[in-house]
């Protein structure tokens, strides 16, 4: 499978390794192998701290939804604390429920209407109630859909300008690569001309960081 900018980051800088070559096989610092490798190298190097800096940032996009995770969190929280309210005025031990009922057995017609009249004013302090509880959950999730839409938003400018970047990262690191693999091929030829079979070989082993 093809290696990712990510995997020839993890590989290290080339510089390093180049000298060592350079450093093992004395020909390749000859007229030979002319223009110099180094330059390339080092331009390819480049690349990678803007590679980092990315790396941050697409961190911090994490944090985005995480902010928003915790206002979901917080939301059903609060959600839930209303719905256990609404639950409980509509029990059937709810207070409108049963001591009613029980003065309904009464023989005293006065009683029972005492009793519809209030039954009918705790009916209504319930429903009111009630309604109260619906309407803080249906604020509580506006604001959710509210805080969605901002995250959204949010997200997606900065998520289209990482992206952007990063393709333009990604493009800078191929092109300079591909220079660099082409130099190399170059001097494999060279290296091939002038008898040095042990250079073609390092060549290629080196070329394997680049693919």
């Amino acid at each position: 499978m093809a290696k990712s900018m990510a995997d020839r980051k993890k590989a290290g800088p080339q510089l390093p390794k180049w000298s060592k070559i350079t450093g093992s096989h004395k020909a390749l610092k000859s007229k030979d192998f002319d223009p110099a490798m180094e330059p390339l190298l080092k331009d390819y190097g480049d690349v990678f701290p803007e590679y980092d800096k990315l790396d941050d940032e697409k961190a911090k996009l994490s944090d985005i939804i995480d902010k928003l995770k915790e206002t979901f969190s917080d939301a059903g929280k609060e959600i839930h604390s209303y719905a256990q309210n609404v639950a409980k005025l509509s029990a059937a031990d709810a207070p409108t429920g049963k001591d009613w009922q029980t003065a309904m057995k009464s023989k005293d017609p006065s009683e029972v209407v005492d009793a519809l009249a209030a039954l009918a004013v705790d009916w209504q302090d319930a429903m009111n109630k009630r309604n109260s509880a619906w309407d803080m959950i249906k604020e509580v999730s506006e604001d959710e859909l509210k805080q969605i839409k901002k995250v959204g938003a949010e997200y997606k400018s900065k998520a289209g300008d990482f992206v952007g970047r990063l393709k333009t990262c990604e493009a800078a690191e191929e092109s300079r690569r591909y220079a660099i693999l082409d130099r190399i091929k170059v001097f494999q030829g060279k290296a091939a001309e002038i008898d040095h079979p042990e250079i073609v070989k390092a060549l290629e082993a080196f070329s394997k960081n680049l693919v």
